[in-house]
């Protein structure tokens, strides 16, 4: 498969495409969603639906402090840094389970087909992500350019900007020119702080009354239900809309 240093040049007739990877092209919360609960059953712990859309988008410091806060799980009985460990241990079972989101084979032919400028900007620390794409090598493949959450030039996370605008300044973009596709409201949130375009893809499974998003995925650029409801990337784009 070609990959984005395509001889032909990057495409300028669309915009420069950043794509979060869990939630968005990797269908990665329902196993993350195991993997939060199985280090905390032994204090009586879960991760609820409720807490689970909290954390989505955050990087390993903040969402490790919400579940522990959010089950009043001490220090002394598991320090944040063990759960994160004992979070990643539970995942290296789980990788091989991964599948891509529904559509995002369909729109990653498309980027190797049009060719714009694009990257993935993801709250996962680098070695995660290395796993991730180790057992769905299509995104790596695909995308050339990516800024992980334990960049160094990525000071804070999502709702911080600082991860799209450094995928940006990678792409030799302006902000402005960009969009951005995200499953979570933090990573909305960040895209639009950062001058971007939101495509927006909340995930109906991880929706509930007690933690409501839907102003802020209300604020995107468009809110979809899925990467298929794109169709022809080039297609969607030629037009100009405001929402889908």
């Amino acid at each position: 498969m070609v990959n984005q240093s395509s001889s032909s040049g990057p495409s300028s007739d669309l915009p420069a495409f950043i794509f979060d990877v869990d939630g968005t092209l990797i269908d990665y919360e329902g196993a993350s969603a195991i993997a939060l609960s199985k280090p905390i059953e032994r204090f009586g712990g879960k991760v609820t639906p409720a807490l689970h859309a909290k954390l989505m988008g955050t990087q390993p410091e903040d969402w490790s402090r919400i579940v522990l806060d959010g089950n009043n799980i001490t220090p002394d009985q598991l320090p944040r840094q063990q759960y994160i460990k004992e979070y990643y241990e539970c995942m290296d079972t789980l990788y091989d389970t991964l599948q891509l989101m529904p559509g995002a084979a369909h729109i990653m032919d498309d980027l190797v087909k049009y060719n714009p400028r694009r990257a993935v900007a993801t709250s996962s620390i680098s070695p995660s992500f290395q796993k991730k794409v180790s057992h769905i090598p299509q995104i790596k493949e695909c995308f050339s350019i990516c800024v992980c959450g334990d960049d160094p030039n990525v000071k804070m996370g999502k709702p911080s900007p600082d991860i799209f605008l450094e995928a940006a300044r990678r792409l030799d973009a302006d902000p402005k020119d960009c969009v951005v596709f995200e499953d979570s409201a933090q990573g909305v949130q960040a895209a639009l702080a950062a001058g971007m375009r939101v495509v927006a893809l909340p995930d109906k499974r991880f929706q509930c009354p007690e933690v409501d998003h839907s102003a802020t995925y209300n604020k995107a650029t468009w809110v979809l239900d899925s990467l298929a409801d794109i169709g022809d990337l080039k297609e969607f784009f030629a037009t100009p809309r405001t929402s889908a």
